[in-house]
C-alpha cells in the first residue's frame, strides 16, 4: 500500500489505538529527500507517537517491496 502524507497520520492513530505499546519503523531510502523523512517525523510527532526508529532502507527490504507489489 502506497500513502500519501495526507494518510499518515490517521493511519499511525489507527495501529496506536490498537496497539498503545506500538513501536513504528521508519525505513528511509538513500534518494528520499530530507523534507520526506521531517515531513513523516512532523506526522510522527502529531500523532504523539513517541516509540519509533529509523533505518536505512536495505536493498532486501526493496525486494519486499516489489515482490507485494508497491
Amino acid at each position: 500500500v502506497v500513502l500519501s502524507i495526507n494518510q499518515v497520520r490517521p493511519l499511525l492513530l489507527e495501529r496506536s489505538a490498537a496497539n498503545p505499546r506500538l513501536i513504528t519503523l521508519v525505513k528511509v531510502d538513500r534518494e528520499g529527500t530530507y523534507k520526506m523523512l521531517v515531513d513523516i517525523m512532523d506526522e510522527l510527532n502529531l500523532a504523539n507517537i513517541t516509540r519509533f526508529s529509523i533505518a536505512p532502507m536495505l536493498d532486501v527490504d526493496k525486494e519486499i517491496l516489489l515482490k507485494a507489489g508497491v
